[in-house]
């Protein structure tokens, strides 16, 4: 026993040994390097520190810039909003601004169609231009692509652009056809399909709206005190487009605005029965029209004007009577049914 409990500890010696050796001849072999290596794991500290402290920056900023966007786009100033993407740009609230102020310009460019082309222009101009910067910079966000290339198309179709603007539906609906943007640019590809669109929006495009001149001189028939351009600006256009003959459904909705589906109220038509009476003597009832046509109709009913022809009916076989009847008994036969014909005979033969 002794002597294997020495050799089992001579082993651990020697094993200690060879690594204390092991480790002294790297140590002497990297000392050279001791800075450099003290230098590395420095500059691992500090770029994980300034990591953090980016990201954090970044986080805060990103945050600051939802609040910014937020309260910018509460409103229809496009001036706070592309001051937001300004602020904040290459971040993803940027992009949004930039987006909602893409949608005002286009809402701004289709209101000034029936107003002022030169407007109208300049602002659907701007909002293509907006859509191409969010689609740039939009290149892993496939939600704000397809809503900056409907938009565009949009813009296209508002300016009479029609192949343009089914290019472009084209491409949102590739994006995502079965989201919301999708169904809705599908729905507005198919009426640019119509040849009669096409034509409308073609004669659309030529025209000219000018603003009418009010009889006090005052242009776009306002008066002093009153809003800018008076309560209805004229137009060198027809009032209502629906007289325009073979005019499709074309109207343009504006951005974010969903499909109008206007409900027909249907109205419940007056019953003529219910409103005229039963006959001229007759008292107005609470009852529903059906129990007053058989009154109406029944001609068990004695009216005045019913009761008329009988009455004269009778009147040549109760003239060869020459007995007086008395006027009571008459009056009572009145309001009974009407005599029967053999009590007529009865009363001819006696």
């Amino acid at each position: 026993m002794p002597a294997r409990t020495m050799k089992t500890e001579r082993r651990h010696e020697l094993q200690t040994n060879i690594l204390a050796d092991w480790l002294g001849h790297k140590t002497e072999a990297i000392r050279p390097y001791f800075k450099l290596i003290l230098g590395g794991i420095a500059a691992v500290l500090i770029v994980a520190i300034v990591a953090t402290v980016i990201s954090n920056q970044q986080l805060e900023r990103s945050s600051q810039g939802w609040a910014d966007y937020f309260a910018a786009s509460t409103g229809d100033s496009t001036d706070r909003l592309r001051t937001v993407a300004e602020e904040h740009a290459g971040t993803l609230p940027a992009v949004w601004a930039t987006l909602r102020e893409a949608d005002l310009e286009l809402a701004r460019g289709i209101r000034a169609l029936y107003t002022s082309r030169g407007e109208s222009t300049e602002a659907i101009g701007t909002a293509r231009r907006l859509y191409s910067r969010v689609a740039a910079g939009a290149a892993g966000l496939p939600d704000l692509r397809q809503a900056a290339q409907f938009g565009t198309a949009q813009a296209f179709e508002a300016e009479g652009e029609v192949d343009k603007a089914k290019d472009y539906y084209q491409q949102a609906i590739a994006l995502a056809r079965d989201s919301s943007i999708g169904k809705q640019a599908q729905l507005r590809l198919d009426r640019l399909s119509d040849k009669d669109a096409a034509q409308w929006l073609a004669w659309f495009a030529r025209q000219t709206p000018q603003p009418r001149t009010s009889p006090g001189g005052f242009p776009g028939g306002g008066f002093p005190g009153g809003f800018p351009g008076g309560a209805d600006d004229g137009l060198d256009l027809p009032r209502d487009l629906s007289e325009i003959p073979g005019r499709p459904d074309l109207s343009l909705p504006l951005p974010f605005e969903g499909t109008n589906q206007r409900a027909e109220s249907s109205l419940p038509s007056e019953d003529p029965t219910a409103t005229t009476p039963a006959s001229e003597g007759a008292e107005p009832k609470g009852t529903e029209p059906e129990t007053k046509k058989p009154e109406a109709t029944d001609p068990a009913a004695t009216t005045p004007d019913s009761t008329t022809p009988e009455s004269t009916a009778s009147e040549p076989a109760t003239s060869v009577e020459p007995a007086p009847t008395p006027k009571a008994p008459a009056a009572d036969k009145s309001v009974e049914t009407p005599a029967d014909p053999p009590s007529g005979d009865g009363a001819a033969s006696q």
